[in-house]
């Protein structure tokens, strides 16, 4: 994702195509989105800063300035034992079910995400079968199960190199900030355990490379949104929306359908021509201190933007201290 910052310090499946209004070969030449309508942004690019998208008119607030479906599609880290094919949770279910081709879990025989291009597609469970991967499920380890979802997306978007190479081309085009990760040993490390080693070493995937699958894993934790919707969380990866720059105060809302997670980008407020298309990747509603805390552990860059650079959180004073004596203190 491009971004609004200064970069943390070295020191410390078969899917279908997405509907993207360029290539990745063509990003620094195509000016905007080619929807239904007239293009509404540009791309520019900056050596401090990277790619990212601006108004190339004026757009009103309430305007939808992109609506594409994602690349690719599934767990989240850290997340819950869920269905391969739905991502319904599974958790709380009294029976469990197994995919009869690879023995991973699904919510029922019936399941509607098998076989779709966003859920537990054929190549994917080829893949998944071929290496024995259901041998390594601990089914009576919640735990342990947890940890292997880890390796679904990484093997989703590996899948693209050969089931839709233009996909999979736009997604090893996105920032990985691979030289950064290696400098946290608790972020490489991780990744190198739950998904590089499980993925080469134990499901025996040896046409992949370390540092293939470490720069997957990057790009997924620098650029996925987390979507979903009635109970369903997963993370996607979009061809366009990721070139949106970070703000603690964003002029953009987005959604997702809940059914092929197609994001639907809105301005939320008038945006003026040549100004930054911007969205939050913190949560709006926490404190300063919790929003760069996030930003600097899970995208990797100190914030520096206006709300981060103020005090009073521009007059909200949502990280304040109420004192008895001098009433509300802002904290730097």
């Amino acid at each position: 994702m491009s971004r609004h910052h200064r970069k943390r310090k070295s020191d410390k499946i078969r899917c279908t195509k997405s509907k993207s209004p360029f290539t990745s070969s063509e990003i620094d030449d195509i000016n905007s989105y080619d929807g239904d309508r007239d293009p509404l942004f540009v791309i520019r690019a900056t050596p401090a800063i990277g790619r990212y998208m601006v108004a190339k008119n004026d757009i009103k607030a309430g305007s939808i300035v992109i609506r594409e479906n994602p690349l690719v599609v599934g767990p989240c880290v850290g997340g819950r034992v869920q269905c391969i094919g739905c991502y319904k949770g599974l958790e709380k279910e009294s029976q469990k079910f197994k995919c009869m081709g690879c023995g991973w879990p699904i919510c029922s025989i019936k399941c509607t995400g098998q076989g779709m291009a966003y859920g537990h597609t054929e190549m994917e469970c080829s893949v998944l079968k071929e290496c024995h991967s259901g041998d390594f499920l601990s089914w009576n380890d919640i735990g342990d199960l947890r940890i292997n979802y880890h390796s679904i997306v990484p093997l989703r978007c590996l899948i693209l190199k050969s089931t839709d190479p233009s996909a999979y081309q736009t997604l090893m085009d996105m920032e990985s900030h691979n030289e950064i990760r290696k400098n946290i040993p608790e972020v490489w490390l991780r990744n190198q355990k739950t998904v590089v080693d499980k993925i080469i070493k134990q499901w025996k995937l040896t046409e992949h490379t370390e540092e293939e699958v470490h720069t997957i894993c990057g790009i997924l934790e620098v650029n996925a949104f987390e979507i979903g919707q009635q109970g369903i969380n997963v993370r996607g990866v979009y061809p366009t929306a990721f070139l949106m720059s970070h703000d603690c105060v964003p002029n953009t809302n987005h959604s997702d359908d809940g059914t092929n997670f197609t994001l639907t980008v809105r301005a939320s407020m008038d945006i003026p021509e040549n100004h930054p298309i911007t969205l939050s990747y913190a949560y709006t509603l926490q404190n300063t201190l919790k929003r760069r805390e996030h930003l600097l552990e899970n995208k990797f860059f100190d914030c520096y933007c206006k709300r981060c650079s103020d005090p009073t959180e521009l007059g909200t004073y949502l990280s304040a201290l109420i004192c008895p004596k001098s009433g509300v203190v802002p904290i730097n």
